[in-house]
């Protein structure tokens, strides 16, 4: 289709107190940030789903201090692109500026890319930071493994930490923490961003056993592990699972550890399980529970069903893990940004993930899943006061981010919405999603 058209328009200083351009002007400014508005094309073709690697409009730097989140600074050596995720950036320096213009932490670092079609295919990129040594971030725990997701497709930008927070009044074992920040990368404003904490076993994450390569007698081989079910399939120790052939995913013990001792011992212990699960006497037996945590099931499905979860059923991003002498348990919980949050009112979770399907097949499994409803029901009627409390400390953020990163799939049904629509949108749906539990359990 040729060349993308690309118009630049400069606003000049201004000295008017408040400027005339709707959300870009700031009433206590003394003059206009410079902005550089960037029209690009993007291919009409039924084939090619490419997505511009460009910001719609790129706002000045000093944008990133205006709306009263944290900025994070990271400078790569001779602003060399991050283009990989595969393979880290060395020597990248990492300041983090609250609003006050206050550092709140500044070092070394190394920084990739991370995802699959965030990274692949969406503009606005996530990445991942290694720092050189642990610190503690924005108030939270000290560790050296840190993620900065784009939430390009989310118009609310705040799937991720809302799922997270229904998580955490739930009783599985770790969820993630994250703040709501600005980015600046190698000195360009890249707009706003979540930190938060990686998925990883660690003593301020998930607390459990660390194997090394000689952990393989009969009681240490039995944990500590974290799994991941996720369709790409693209770690390099992975095995599908006998009966139900789901694409399990060894994240520790990494693959410079894990030992051919461990990979069978856990491949068995899943198989064993998914056997169990598929008889129809051993599933009314509760013949389960000696392979599962049922509990961590229940929570895990009470989370995604809250969300309408649809990532369960492919499924991606299903994280378990299994202590040293314990059973395999649920989370933690990850990845929301994408068709969760809507107005559906079937139940999903429950009938799509195949564990699940299987389990509240089983009696003492569905009158446990009930009870436990009715004790957490009650921590999440304020989940939308809370929604609402996130939504006003990141406004400003999320309106400059829709400017720079318009959406141009439609991928949660909220593209087009004001952020103030979509807010409204999401807690009326967090409450369709209530009820719709509620009417699961009393059989309407």
């Amino acid at each position: 289709m040729g060349r993308p058209w690309i118009s630049s328009f400069v606003f000049s200083p201004c000295q008017s107190e408040q400027a005339p351009f709707g959300h870009l002007a700031y009433q206590k400014r003394s003059y206009l940030f410079v902005l550089y508005l960037v029209l690009l094309a993007v291919s009409c073709s039924k084939d090619d789903e490419q997505i511009s690697q460009s910001p719609a409009t790129i706002l000045p730097s000093e944008m990133a201090y205006k709306t009263g989140l944290p900025v994070v600074i990271i400078n790569t050596p001779d602003s060399r692109p991050i283009e990989s995720k595969e393979e880290w950036i060395p020597n990248v320096q990492v300041c983090i500026v609250v609003s006050e213009g206050n550092e709140t932490f500044e070092g070394s670092a190394f920084v990739k890319g991370r995802g699959n079609v965030t990274w692949n295919r969406y503009p606005k990129k996530p990445y991942s930071l290694k720092l050189t040594k642990k610190a503690e971030i924005l108030g939270m725990a000290a560790a050296k493994r840190w993620v900065l997701l784009s939430n390009w497709a989310d118009r609310t930008l705040l799937r991720n930490d809302v799922a997270f927070e229904i998580a955490r009044r739930t009783s599985l074992a770790w969820t993630p923490r994250g703040k709501p920040v600005e980015l600046i990368l190698n000195g360009e404003y890249r707009g706003a961003y979540y930190l938060c904490e990686k998925i990883q076993i660690h003593e301020n994450r998930l607390d459990i056993e660390e194997m090394d390569d000689d952990d393989n007698d009969s009681e240490n081989i039995t944990g500590g592990y974290l799994m991941e079910i996720d369709k790409y399939f693209d770690e390099a120790n992975k095995f599908r699972s006998a009966t139900y052939h789901l694409p399990y995913q060894f994240r520790n013990p990494g693959e410079d550890v894990l030992t051919d001792a461990q990979f069978n011992y856990m491949q068995q212990y899943v198989n064993d399980f998914e056997a169990s699960l598929s008889s129809d006497p051993a599933l009314q037996r509760g013949d389960y529970v000696q392979w599962i945590d049922p509990q961590s099931f229940i929570d895990w499905w009470i989370v995604n069903e809250l969300c309408y979860n649809k990532e369960v059923s492919r499924p991606k991003s299903v994280y378990l893990h299994k202590q040293r002498g314990g059973r395999l348990t649920m989370g933690p919980v990850w990845d929301f940004d994408f068709s969760t949050f809507t107005p559906h009112d079937d139940i999903y979770a429950a009938e799509r993930f195949p564990y699940l399907q299987r389990l509240f097949q089983n009696t003492d499994f569905r009158q446990a899943a009930e009870q436990r409803w009715q004790d957490v029901r009650p921590k999440m009627m304020s989940i939308p006061d809370y929604i609402d409390q996130q939504a006003q400390v990141i406004r400003a953020s999320a309106l400059q981010n829709s400017l720079m990163w318009p959406i141009s799939l439609k991928l949660n049904g909220d593209e087009k919405m004001s952020f103030d629509e979509a807010i409204e949108r999401m807690k009326q749906s967090f409450k369709l999603r209530m009820s719709v539990i509620d009417q699961f359990f009393s059989g309407q």
